[in-house]
């Protein structure tokens, strides 16, 4: 849909971002499409240009050379977490250059226009490190998305620039508190910030690691459900040892962990999550951070924008549909929308939204408390 095949044609000019493997067809490697669907050619057959490595992104001038419309994929899967893609900069721009680079390609391309442009930027990774429970991962994506707010600000702070910035999110993820409480005993109410300051790596860079040195050692794992060899003497050793110099101390800072924690970590699995999940919780506890969930919580969320006057019908509790509302009166878009409603109506759906759900598709979740109180077993694959 986003690259042309829509009712409305190509609905935008510009997308950058990871997500690569869901545009090539299956029989590439590097897809993870169902089908072998090439959407980069489609994309290409309505007129998009196409960059997919650092090199094609620093083509573009900050801005000044970008033809729309563009299309700009650069991670096979999601964009490394800050904390890691600031040690891999040269192969992947950070949200606050692609935002620099859209801002100045939208301006240039509507100059002569008087309806000027939208542009969304999405701190997406935040909710990630928010479902893994890594407080590293998120203060170095709320940092992240704090840059690309200011290259925004700088934008608009231009003479010959008119517009607004709203900021907000859709959800809290994690349930995220400080001043855990770790014990039985009454609660101290600190935390400690500078536990984060000294870790390198995010939690989920750090389990992969862990997963490829098992592999390139040639380490059994212990809880694949498979029958192997026994791991030697010398083979656990050398395992603890890489644990904890590799991936505790210089990834995490962490130089005091439990026999019990380094158990865990060397029985991991090839599936790198449950070592994700345990090495955050080992620097959250650590830092006394802590979480109620795993995935989205009820805790309201703020709104931010670039000047008070402009967005002042978003002041006070607001709901979330309210933000949709201020961005069209502010556009102007309320007879484009009108017709454009119609036009969908007319077309029908087409099956161009996918399949529909029929009722037994629909999840029931009770309305009241069912006695599900009991431990079960870790299903990590949310996401």
């Amino acid at each position: 849909q986003e690259v042309g095949e829509h009712p409305l044609g190509r609905v935008l000019d510009l997308m950058l971002g990871g997500g690569r493997c869901h545009f090539l067809p299956n029989t590439t490697e590097g897809s993870c499409r169902d089908d072998g669907r090439d959407i980069v050619a489609l994309a290409k057959d309505n007129g998009f240009n196409y960059v997919d490595d650092r090199k094609g992104f620093d083509g573009l001038d900050f801005g000044a050379s970008v033809k729309l419309p563009l299309l700009g994929l650069f991670a096979d899967t999601d964009v490394p977490y800050e904390v890691d893609r600031k040690n891999m900069n040269d192969v992947y721009p950070s949200l606050s250059e692609m935002a620099n680079v859209a801002l100045e390609a939208l301006q240039a391309a509507t100059l002569d226009s008087d309806k000027g442009f939208f542009l969304m930027i999405e701190g997406s990774r935040i909710d990630h490190a928010g479902h893994g429970n890594d407080p590293v991962a998120q203060v170095h994506e709320v940092l992240a998305y704090d840059d690309a707010f200011s290259t925004v600000l700088d934008f608009l702070s231009k003479p010959a620039v008119e517009g607004v910035l709203v900021g907000t999110s859709d959800h809290e993820t994690g349930g995220l508190a400080t001043a855990r409480q770790l014990h039985d005993t009454y609660p101290e109410y600190h935390w400690f910030p500078n536990v984060l300051v000294n870790a390198t790596r995010s939690a989920e860079n750090l389990a992969y690691q862990l997963r490829d040195h098992i592999a390139g050692k040639h380490i059994s794992p212990l809880d694949t459900g498979i029958k192997t060899p026994p791991r030697s003497v010398e083979e656990k050793e050398n395992l603890e040892s890489y644990v904890r110099s590799h991936i505790l101390s210089t990834g995490l800072g962490i130089d005091d962990c439990t026999p019990h924690e380094l158990e865990r970590l060397t029985h991991v699995s090839s599936d790198p999550w449950p070592a994700s999940y345990i090495l955050a919780d080992m620097i959250s506890r650590r830092a006394q951070v802590g979480w109620t969930t795993h995935g989205h919580s009820a805790v309201d969320v703020n709104i931010y924008a670039s000047d008070s006057r402009q967005a002042s019908p978003l002041r006070g509790n607001r709901e979330n549909t309210d933000i949709g509302k201020f961005m069209v009166e502010y556009l102007g878009l309320e007879k484009e929308l009108e017709a454009v409603e119609q036009e969908l109506r007319a077309k029908g759906t087409g099956g161009w939204m996918g399949k529909t759900l029929d009722g037994e598709a629909v999840s029931n979740r009770g309305d009241h408390y069912e006695g599900d109180f009991k431990m079960r077993k870790r299903d990590v694959g949310c996401g």
